[in-house]
């Protein structure tokens, strides 16, 4: 089934209804709290994203943020 909605693929989740692949950034909650369970599948190709930054000005803080990132 497919559903546009975060919150509610968690919902179905929990309930047992199913699994899905989330981003780390929309489970990070129910991860910490035990609610949900990542599970590693290195047998699938999951897609990648990029990230891109853009700035107009550089500054001390803009450097070390992307040696961070």
């Amino acid at each position: 089934m497919e559903v546009s909605q975060s919150h509610v693929t968690k919902r179905f989740i929990e309930e047992g209804l199913g699994v899905s692949f989330l981003p780390r950034s929309a489970v990070r909650r129910e991860l910490a709290e035990g609610r949900v369970l990542h599970v590693d599948a290195p047998e699938f190709d999951l897609p990648q994203a990029s990230t891109h930054l853009l700035y107009k000005y550089t500054s001390e803080e803009i450097i070390q943020f992307l040696a961070y990132v």
